[in-house]
């Protein structure tokens, strides 16, 4: 039973230590967060095109909103929302990390200490696809930061 609360005692100090000590994540690592999420959303999207091909194949029903009948604006329009989706759903499941933030160490907090809802993650994602907002980031804090009031920080 010692063993028990020494474990949980240890564990609480370690959350502690991890809250109160928030270092914020780099512009380097911002940036390979980007990057790396990037590579991880175009990998995704070859591979739902590889399965639409198969689907086509098998059943001749196409399940690619991209197909030559399609609206340009219309198309652009599902690639940005499934974008959003995309990120949402992966820094939702992950509670703050994407593939990026796994990678550099990172992770996305409230900056006022409250935990996050998947609504932030949605509301961070669907700010990710506001025009010019990339470049948002060379004044401080990107807009999906400033506008949810998160913070993507270091992880020890």
């Amino acid at each position: 039973m010692k063993m028990d609360n020494q474990a949980t005692e240890n564990d609480l100090l370690e959350d502690f230590h991890s809250v109160t000590s928030l270092e914020e994540a780099s512009t380097g690592q911002r940036f390979a967060n980007y990057l790396v999420d990037l590579v991880a959303f175009i990998a995704f999207m070859f591979l739902y095109g590889v399965l639409s091909f198969f689907v086509v194949r098998v059943t001749g029903i196409s399940i690619d909103p991209f197909d030559e009948d399609g609206n340009g604006f219309v198309q652009n329009i599902y690639s940005l929302l499934f974008y959003a989706f995309f990120y949402s759903v992966v820094e939702g499941l992950t509670k703050g990390r994407s593939l990026g933030k796994l990678t550099t160490r990172t992770k996305v907090v409230h900056k006022e200490g409250q935990p996050l809802k998947f609504k932030d993650f949605v509301l961070r994602s669907l700010c990710r696809i506001v025009p010019f907002e990339p470049f948002s980031a060379f004044g401080g804090y990107p807009w999906h930061d400033t506008w949810t009031k998160t913070r993507v920080v270091q992880i020890r």
